[in-house]
């Protein structure tokens, strides 16, 4: 829930796991490999279950059939591609992109509304980040990832989920620039400016491999493991220059 920003998966996702044989025959297999491990039967492979488990989890809300979507669903929907596409390194449909708030926010006094808001904000953000091609060179979309990376940062309101999402946004749009780049190279810049590119990768993705161990959550650590391991993927797949 925490991760998207919904209370759906409390309200509704454990109706969905018991109606659904397969995800509860691993569910209940990850249980044993779990209670094996803690028993001394080793922890191989055991982040790899964790991770594949809590992805099938978290894609519950695609089980729902799409005639039968509340509009609230549809929310959550996007977020979840949004997710996706983001880990993937792919782009968003420009459709799945969430509908832009309103310009002027609400008074900070209505807390509830304005939580609102800014959750909103933030995630149509992201949404207009993701569904931007970089791979071609044009300074309008440019422009355009500049603009949504600089509002993201400004709403992330110190919660997790927006750090972790800002910084793998981060690591996607300056790391895929740089074609010699890996995770294991050292990252150093020779500028002291705080907007420097290469500062900025090596703060998102420090952050991202501090969270995969230390998140709050089994499920930021997961998804932060699955971004790296995205990573390290598409820099394998990447022909040399």
């Amino acid at each position: 829930d925490r991760f998207f920003e919904t209370n759906w998966y409390t309200d509704h996702g454990f109706n969905l796991v018991v109606g659904n044989h397969d995800l509860l025959r691993y569910f209940l297999y990850c249980i044993e490999r779990f209670s094996h491990a803690q028993s001394g039967g080793g922890s191989h492979g055991l982040t790899s279950l964790e991770a594949r488990l809590v992805w099938q989890l978290g894609c519950l809300p695609r089980a729902i059939p799409s005639n039968a979507a509340p509009p609230y669903l549809n929310n959550l929907l996007q977020r979840l591609a949004i997710v996706e596409n983001l880990l993937c390194g792919t782009f968003l449909d420009p459709t799945m992109v969430p509908v832009q708030p309103p310009a002027n926010p609400p008074d900070p006094k209505l807390v509830e509304q304005y939580t609102q808001y800014l959750q909103d904000a933030f995630w149509h953000q992201l949404g207009r980040f993701v569904s931007i091609h970089d791979d071609i060179i044009s300074p309008d979309a440019a422009q355009q990832i500049a603009t949504a990376l600089a509002a993201m940062r400004n709403i992330l309101s110190m919660l997790e989920n927006r750090d972790v999402l800002y910084s793998m946004a981060i690591a996607r749009h300056f790391g895929g620039r740089m074609v010699d780049y890996t995770e294991s190279k050292i990252l150093v810049s020779k500028s002291a400016e705080p907007d420097d590119p290469i500062a900025k990768l090596a703060v998102a993705m420090n952050f991202i491999r501090d969270e995969d161990s230390q998140g709050t959550t089994q499920v930021v650590q997961r998804l932060c493991g699955m971004c790296r391991r995205s990573w390290q993927l598409q820099r394998q797949n990447t022909p040399p220059a």
